[in-house]
């Protein structure tokens, strides 16, 4: 999903949506209240955004590299 919209993830990116679900999550949608199941739920969504970006820029870096060769 992140490739196909034509942009180029990096990892600050990636550390930045992973933030981004992870305050969405906790504060936005009130994750505090359900208390320490909130938390790692908030804790869960953030990880996985922000490995989402990191498999999206390796796999990028990857298509860099086939297309050089």
């Amino acid at each position: 999903m992140v490739l196909q919209r034509g942009r180029r993830p990096t990892v600050m990116t990636a550390v930045l949506h992973g933030v981004s679900a992870f305050i969405r999550t906790y504060f936005l949608k009130r994750g505090f209240l359900d208390g320490s199941h909130g938390f790692m739920l908030a804790v869960s969504n953030g990880e996985g955004t922000y490995y989402r970006y990191i498999k999206a820029m390796l796999l990028a870096q990857r298509q860099r590299q086939e297309n050089r060769d």
